[in-house]
């Protein structure tokens, strides 16, 4: 008798834990129902900047595919990661997206930042700008082979966005792997970055082309030696890719949307495909035609997930071997 009241009791403990697990009614409408109001898009970067231009682009296309509006709130800072950090503060309901680019993941796979990839659900990578070194058009050197020689035997400032950044760790993985010396030289802004080359106060850029293509490079007063891709890009022919100089490494300058962790994944697929018909659509290609995006610039949530854990192995392992984790 004993042994089937336990048995019993067990039996309404399972039971109520089984319960409990299932969602309720009330979430289940409302994933169905999703979205029912406006979407935030938290830009983790100031007005103006490639990341902030992308987001609006976004918000303006996205209400034809999902049918609710969009709006665009600027909160710069730690490589995005304040924008990031206001993401996770918000309920995980798909109301609220963050964006996030190699700055931002090198800082959460290196320990720079207390937040883990963990808690973020990819959705959709737009952008895929991969990294160049660029020098004054009427600098000596013949090729990135020259380029690598001279840095052997004198320091040769390079000029990037961040301390770091993609552009910085490239830069150090070229001084360990090679050993040059060349200095990296931070500095945030594009235009900051674009007057110390046309002064000549620097003697190298590592950025991504497409930024700089109209002003600097067509007009012939900066030239393109190497792009870290595994191949040439093909509308730049004569520029090397690095791996012909064995250096495979490539973190490109790549831009993503994320959702908080924990968003229902009916929620996550519908976003994912309302993005994929944002990046398709003819004002969107228009948008990006010049901005020598590398292949494969848009992956879905499960696409992009694999990505993001890819580059952050690289990065980390980079990393370790050039001294930024001890």
């Amino acid at each position: 008798m004993k042994k089937r009241s336990l048995l019993s009791v067990l039996g309404i403990v399972y039971l109520a834990a089984a319960v409990i697990s299932l969602p309720s009614a009330g979430a289940v409408a409302a994933e169905a129902k999703y979205p029912t109001r406006g979407i935030e898009i938290i830009c983790g970067f100031g007005v103006g900047s490639g990341t902030d231009i992308l987001s609006r682009k976004v918000a303006d296309l996205a209400p034809n595919y999902i049918g609710v509006p969009f709006h665009v709130v600027n909160a710069p800072g730690s490589s995005g990661m304040v924008g990031l950090r206001r993401l996770l503060a918000q309920p995980a309901d798909g109301y609220t997206m963050g964006i996030i680019t190699s700055s931002g993941l090198i800082g959460l796979s290196t320990g720079k930042f207390k937040e883990s990839l963990s808690e973020f659900t990819p959705l959709a990578l737009f952008q895929l700008p991969a990294v160049w070194i660029l020098v004054q058009y009427d600098a000596p050197y013949k090729d990135f082979g020259e380029f690598l020689e001279a840095a052997k035997t004198k320091e040769i400032r390079v000029i990037g966005s961040g301390a770091r950044s993609g552009q910085a760790l490239h830069v150090g993985y070229i001084n360990k792997k090679k050993g040059t010396k060349f200095v990296f030289v931070p500095m945030a802004k594009q235009a900051e970055r674009n007057a110390a080359m046309l002064g000549k106060h620097v003697e190298a850029c590592t950025d991504e082309i497409g930024d700089i293509y109209e002003e600097l490079v067509a007009t012939k007063k900066i030239r393109p030696l190497v792009v870290f891709y595994p191949e040439r890009d093909p509308r730049l022919p004569n520029v090397a890719s690095s791996w012909e100089y064995d250096l495979p490494i490539s973190v490109p300058t790549f831009r993503g949307f994320l959702l908080k962790s924990a968003t229902p994944e009916p929620i996550v697929k519908k976003l994912t495909a309302a993005m994929k018909q944002v990046h398709d659509d003819t004002q969107y290609q228009t948008y990006v035609k010049d901005l020598f995006l590398v292949p494969g610039g848009f992956k879905n949530d499960v696409e992009f997930a694999k990505f993001l854990d890819e580059k952050s192995s690289l990065i980390r392992k980079t990393a370790e071997e050039i001294g930024w984790i001890k």
